[in-house]
């Protein structure tokens, strides 16, 4: 297997396209141009990934649209490599993915309890019903 190393892209106009892990991919924008190798080493690969998307997020303003998006975005292109992977990349991909949440986890439960009172109010039985209509609502 080839040697590959992710960079800094520092000339880049937008601030998220300049991270390692955000490139061009099959023709388009991915925001997890991460090659699908390395095994298990990909658990390393990922949390350091996820740090340095951590670092990116506080650099930015707190509620920039662009960072949700980023965030969405680098989920989203996780799954579309899975989609498109064979079994060794699916398990190196699994790897950088379970790296990168083991690191982002703890930021979410701590925002959790510290910064998400809009569910305060909210019912886990409305909840439910609606989670449940969402999965019923594409029947064929």
């Amino acid at each position: 297997m080839s040697r590959v190393s992710l960079r800094y892209k520092p000339n880049r106009q937008y601030a998220s396209h300049r991270l390692p892990f955000v490139g061009e991919s099959r023709g388009g924008w991915s925001l997890w141009d991460v090659p699908l190798q390395g095994g298990h080493g990909g658990y390393d690969t990922g949390i350091a990934l996820a740090q340095m998307l951590l670092i990116h997020l506080r650099q930015q303003d707190e509620k920039s649209q662009e960072s949700a998006w980023l965030v969405e975005g680098v989920v989203l292109a996780m799954l579309d490599k899975a989609r498109v992977s064979n079994d060794e990349q699916f398990a190196s991909l699994s790897r950088q993915v379970l790296g990168f949440m083991r690191q982002i986890a703890p930021c979410i439960v701590g925002a959790a309890h510290h910064g998400c009172h809009a569910v305060d109010d909210l019912d886990i039985k409305q909840l439910l019903t609606r989670a449940n209509a969402g999965l019923n609502s594409a029947k064929e």
